[in-house]
């Protein structure tokens, strides 16, 4: 009886990404037909669950890891989605329209995010990338403003639990200066 391989799981692929905020009167025209996501959480801290839903059609519930690990996605049912938003987040759910414009990298995409709601005012462009790419600030188009990579505040999970219109006024004003608003 001929032996069974095993099959050795692999490992999740890590992710990685950098996010700026845009300058929005550089962004190109027209801007490419957006994408509705809704999107929230259903605890703090990580490992997190997020749930998105995508045009008010299809929900996926997605579990990411700590670190720069990829996401699990599972699709689930619509009421199901909602019933957890409703009930069950963490904060409040983040609206934003996405749009996807080529990069000057071979391959790579800027996902332009304009939040809407209580993030409304904010555009933010992530460029999910490998390992080993080296952002050349040259390469870059002149809607690409600040590199907030590093900075709190402007991820996702941290917007549902503190939006933007909360901040204080200054800062506010500040980041919608950096996006020439």
């Amino acid at each position: 009886m001929a032996k069974k391989k095993r099959r050795v799981p692999r490992p999740p692929r890590q992710e990685f990404e950098r996010k700026f905020l845009a300058i929005v009167p550089e962004l190109p025209q027209p801007l490419p037909e957006p994408v509705h996501l809704l999107q929230g959480y259903l605890h703090e801290g990580e490992p997190y669950d997020r749930i998105r839903i995508r045009d008010g059609r299809e929900a996926v519930l997605e579990y990411k890891a700590s670190g720069n690990y990829e996401s699990n996605k599972m699709p689930m049912d619509l009421a199901d989605a909602l019933y957890l938003l409703r009930c069950h987040r963490v904060g409040a759910c983040v609206e934003k329209l996405r749009r996807e414009i080529p990069a000057p990298y071979k391959g790579l995409i800027f996902e332009l995010d304009e939040c809407l709601g209580a993030n409304r005012g904010l555009w933010i462009i992530e460029l999910e990338h490998p390992s080993d790419f080296r952002l050349d600030r040259g390469r870059l188009p002149s809607f690409v403003g600040k590199d907030v990579t590093g900075d709190p505040r402007f991820k996702m999970r941290n917007l549902a639990k503190r939006p933007f219109k909360k901040w204080p006024r200054a800062e506010r004003e500040k980041v919608l200066a950096q996006m020439g608003l």
